[in-house]
């Protein structure tokens, strides 16, 4: 079994990371930006610390543990508590954080930073998404779907939560859903599994929730 985190100093030579190590980067960076893009729509809207936290972990987890269960595995942050760990105190951090970068520095544009931590949130989910779905059916029609999911459930239960219209089902709105499938269907129908027929064990067995 594939452990993630940190490679282990002298585990990898030097210069270019390796392919597990940019995975695993992808893999975090996902479940930390869907966080704090979830706490940032609940602060706006007035929430506690319990509700922000909420929030952002189900933004960060929401759609891969959809995921999994259609996929009959069992939810990523129950196999990798880390990711867990990492919505948490990323949800925590926000929280605590977000006030004093905006009362204290001169970014002041709250907007574009929930736009730019949803959107890298939603890239690598759908990436890692659509990859474990291609792994576990070997269909490409499954894995546009698990992308999708992975990519657009937690964002969609944000908003439910935060009584918005969910961003991902508007094409007015920043985000559209139904490019992301159409681009994923098209990019799987014509060049296969992004990583080739044997993507890296990170992704077979590992898993994300999502920006």
């Amino acid at each position: 079994m594939v452990k993630l985190g940190l490679p282990v100093l002298g585990a990898i030579p030097l210069g270019l990371p390796s392919e597990e190590a940019v995975v695993d980067g992808v893999l975090y960076a996902g479940t930390l930006m869907s966080a704090i893009s979830g706490v940032i729509s609940a602060g706006t809207k007035q929430m506690d610390m319990l509700g922000c936290v909420i929030v952002g972990c189900i933004t960060a987890m929401a759609g891969g543990t959809l995921r999994d269960v259609v996929l009959n595995r069992p939810p990523f942050w129950i196999t990798y508590p880390s990711h867990l760990h990492a919505a948490v105190w990323g949800s925590l951090a926000t929280f605590v954080l977000w006030p004093l970068i905006i009362n204290h520095s001169a970014f002041k544009d709250t907007h574009l930073a929930f736009l730019w931590s949803d959107a890298i949130g939603m890239a690598s989910s759908t990436v890692v998404g659509t990859e474990i779905g291609f792994a576990e059916t070997g269909q490409w029609q499954a894995a546009v779907t698990t992308g999708l999911v992975t990519a657009t459930f937690g964002g969609i239960m944000r908003d439910v939560l935060c009584l918005d219209p969910p961003r991902a089902l508007y094409a007015e709105r920043s985000m559209c859903a139904a490019r992301r499938a159409i681009r994923r269907a098209i990019r799987r129908s014509s060049s296969g599994a992004i990583f080739g027929q044997h993507p890296p064990r990170s992704v077979r067995r590992a898993s994300l929730g999502a920006q």
